[in-house]
């Protein structure tokens, strides 16, 4: 799992998905992965790729940058704009 830091990617992509009070089989069929996979990138047993990265910053609407900051730091599209 990547913690550099104490940058999770795990919790963090667990905390997305509760927020839009989505299940795992919604969030893998969205980026065309397994529910399994979806599984495993939260529990941190399994580290997304680049492209996974993307899709699931896409479908949260949050800037990929925000899997990687600690959690004060983070910023959402909306705050951007």
């Amino acid at each position: 799992m990547y913690d550099a830091n104490n940058i999770k990617i795990s919790e963090r992509l667990k905390e997305l998905r509760k927020e839009k009070g989505m299940t795992l089989e919604e969030v893998a069929n969205a980026i065309y992965k397994s529910k399994p996979t979806i599984y495993k990138y939260e529990e941190g047993s399994l580290e997304p790729n680049l492209e996974a990265l993307i899709l699931l910053a896409n479908l949260f609407e949050v800037n990929i940058e925000s899997f990687f900051e600690k959690e004060n730091e983070r910023k959402t599209t909306r705050d951007v704009n």
